[in-house]
């Protein structure tokens, strides 16, 4: 505790005594105490501790004397406690851990912070979470890795929900495409979406593996890497409009819209509200998931189908075709 103000550790103390509290009471599970207590900054020993001396329905550890051997809420790997690393705070001061489109540097990784709800981080999409620097990371079943951002109550929720999937459905595991598959023409289509989305947009273009994953749709994850899952498969893009695009081709340059967004947060999060304000929807990522995932959809069908995207839409064509000016500078 000397790392931290008298304040900071009373509060830490408090927010230590109110999770112990929500456990005992049932509302919360052992997963969601653990997570919350390592994100304050206890090890997962001191955590699990914790946790079993509540188990009786009472807390006897002194959470106010100073242990010299672990001080209670001391910085994962001995760091200091700043805000942020509080659940409930970001270091805007707002009131989540991070903001939607926040770029988060974790154990050498980089992330963009993603809604709860996102196509990779709604919960039957999550196979386990974890706290780290007071941020809640996640692993997708098809492999991606993420940050997620919101308000307490959503990453609770979030939590809860997604420790019940966990419990209830096994990971799927994928397996690398080769051309004993099939649909090589498709493959194809997709890498070339996703070499078009980075030539367009201006970034570097990512490393993109394909997989096979049972007989789902295809789908993606992102990062310094891109996997899509599926896109030898001739399944119909689901862009609100009429179109020859596969899903492929729709999510290889979906996953690289992404890489768009983090290198200018500040105007994507500036498109996303055009979006969320313009008469027409672009997919059913948008209808029944975020705007965020929606505006990833616009770039993609600006880059794959862009005629028929101005023919459904003049007001979404713009919001995609300023994104690239703006990215490009021009």
């Amino acid at each position: 505790m000397a790392d931290m103000s008298r304040l900071q550790s009373g509060r830490n103390r408090k927010a230590i005594e109110d999770i112990l509290a929500e456990l005992i009471a049932g509302t919360a599970s052992e997963t969601k105490t653990r997570v919350f207590l390592q994100s304050l900054g206890l090890t997962e020993a001191t955590a699990n501790a914790l946790i079993l001396d509540a188990s009786d329905g009472t807390v006897d550890t002194d959470l106010s004397g100073e242990d010299k051997s672990e001080p209670v809420a001391r910085g994962i790997e001995k760091k200091k406690i700043t805000r942020h690393n509080r659940p409930g705070d970001h270091p805007g001061g707002g009131a989540s851990p991070a903001r939607v489109g926040q770029q988060v540097t974790h154990d050498g990784g980089k992330y963009t912070a993603e809604p709860v709800d996102g196509d990779d981080s709604f919960p039957p999409a999550v196979a386990s979470y974890s706290a780290g620097d007071g941020y809640i990371f996640y692993k997708g079943r098809n492999g991606s890795e993420g940050v997620v951002a919101g308000s307490p109550e959503e990453l609770s929720k979030w939590m809860t929900d997604v420790s019940a999937e966990v419990s209830s459905r096994a990971v799927a595991e994928y397996e690398r495409w080769t051309e004993s598959k099939g649909g090589s023409e498709y493959i194809a289509r997709a890498s070339d979406a996703a070499g078009k989305a980075a030539s367009m947009f201006g970034v570097q273009r990512p490393e993109v593996t394909f997989g096979v994953l049972g007989e789902s749709s295809a789908g993606g994850d992102h990062g310094d890497k891109i996997t899509i899952y599926n896109a030898h498969r001739n399944d119909p893009s689901e862009f609100a409009f009429k179109t020859s695009v596969t899903k492929g081709e729709q999510i290889a340059a979906h996953e690289v819209m992404h890489a768009v967004f983090s290198g200018n947060s500040e105007r994507g999060s500036r498109m996303m509200k055009r979006l969320s304000n313009a008469k027409k929807k672009i997919s059913p990522y948008q209808t029944i998931g975020s705007d965020f995932e929606g505006l990833m959809d616009l770039g993609a069908a600006y880059v794959t189908a862009p005629n028929e995207l101005r023919q459904y839409s003049p007001e979404l064509f713009q919001i995609a075709e300023d994104w690239k000016n703006e990215t490009n500078g021009s």
